[in-house]
């Protein structure tokens, strides 16, 4: 056969097996997807059951467990925020108590956020009285006090009947009872409730029956994880009338 027909055979051989060569080369296959480890993210456990109303301004302990996959080379911080629903919310940072665990000793709802403006209602031998009275401490005597919201109802004479919101029954007047800043409305006065036959007691405003609650996993100021919830309050009294109601006195019988 001519020398060109072997020369033509030779270069088309050539470039077949130079695109062969091509079509397996690496370099035109799509690149695989690029995976990275997973972030080291921390798991929040936190179980706190409801608490009981006369229960809620006892200081207690909210125990919190953070985990990681992979133990981190600096702990952490721990931060849990309450938030009653009036007042500014309140920040904790958690104590590490050991492990995994932290902790933080705090009242559910402080004394300073309960309801202030209290419902009266007032019985006395001519007649009943109802109106609007600040809250106030009173006294017990031995050092145990007693706060005016914490009563549901007072029966006065001899013996006297103190039914409290927990639902404990006192056989004794508190100190106190004598000057009570009373609000009527368009005026004011100064009332004795340890004179009344009887006299009843209610929030003006509703207690909280639940607290919002959120907590935070911190390195730094880079927040790791959080959780957030609330925390129920059971047997919390309902408001009486609502806030800023003008009080008024009832008709002596």
């Amino acid at each position: 056969m001519p020398c060109s027909f072997w020369r033509s055979l030779l270069i088309g051989g050539c470039f077949l097996g130079c695109r062969a060569v091509d079509a397996d080369t690496p370099q035109d296959a799509p690149s695989a997807p690029t995976t990275t480890a997973s972030a080291n993210v921390p798991t929040i456990r936190f179980e706190q059951g409801p608490v009981a109303y006369e229960q809620r301004s006892r200081v207690r302990d909210f125990n919190v467990s953070v985990t990681f996959a992979r133990q981190p080379t600096t702990r952490p911080a721990v931060e849990l925020m309450l938030d009653v629903g009036r007042g500014e919310p309140r920040t904790f940072a958690a104590v590490a108590s050991g492990g995994d665990e932290y902790s933080v000793s705090a009242p559910l709802v402080p004394e300073y956020l309960h309801p202030q403006r209290l419902r009266i209602s007032a019985r006395y031998a001519a007649g009943r009285v109802n109106c609007n009275i600040e809250d106030s401490e009173l006294d017990l005597g031995n050092g145990r006090t007693l706060m005016l919201g914490d009563i549901r109802r007072c029966e006065g004479g001899k013996s006297p009947r103190l039914v409290l919101a927990s639902g404990r029954v006192l056989h004794a007047l508190p100190t106190g009872l004598q000057y009570m800043r009373a609000d009527l409305g368009p005026v004011a006065l100064t009332l004795n409730l340890a004179l009344a036959e009887e006299f009843t007691v209610e929030p003006s405003e509703a207690s909280p029956d639940a607290v919002r609650f959120r907590i935070q996993v911190k390195e730094g100021s880079r927040v790791l994880a959080e959780q957030a919830g609330v925390i129920r309050v059971t047997g919390a009294p309902k408001a009486e009338a609502a806030p800023g109601t003008p009080a008024t006195a009832g008709e002596a019988k």
